[in-house]
């Protein structure tokens, strides 16, 4: 035990004068700095990319009008998909939705010609993606809201 107490008394002690003698870097931001000792760098690196495993509808975006082109950002870390679905939202009026543009992960672009409203009565529109299980970097929706409804986009 008494060795223990001493060995770290000389750890603090020999250790807080080699802290206080490191001097700052004073090279400015965005300079490429050369460092002459091994750097310990605690993150994991990740050599390939993380997909999320997912069960039933992921929503992609919230409650949204249109108003002509609507673009929705995806990307990989939301999982890959087979369908996407448009919902409309509470509100009155309606969606008139006339395409939906999928940009696949690979910069494949699928185009669907819907010209279809989402209305009180038909209140969701379902696509299947070309291919299965497919990344999608995004969703342009081309339409436009009456009233305040809205619409939701969600994939499986």
């Amino acid at each position: 035990m008494r060795t223990t107490i001493k060995a770290l008394v000389a750890a603090v002690v020999l250790g807080i004068p080699a802290l206080a003698s490191a001097a700052p870097c004073s090279a400015p931001p965005g300079t490429t700095v050369t460092v002459t000792q091994p750097v310990v760098v605690n993150e994991p690196v990740i050599t390939h990319p993380i997909v999320i495993a997912h069960r039933g509808w992921v929503d992609l975006s919230g409650p949204m009008q249109l108003h002509g082109a609507d673009v929705v950002a995806v990307g990989r870390d939301k999982g890959t998909f087979d369908k996407l679905e448009l919902v409309r939202t509470a509100g009155y009026g309606e969606e008139a939705v006339k395409t939906v543009q999928i940009t696949f992960g690979d910069g494949q672009v699928q185009t669907v010609r819907l010209d279809q409203p989402l209305s009180y009565r038909d209140q969701k529109i379902q696509i299947d993606l070309a291919g299965k299980a497919r990344h999608i970097q995004s969703v342009a929706i081309t339409g436009h809201s009456r009233g305040n409804a809205g619409v939701e986009l969600r994939a499986v």
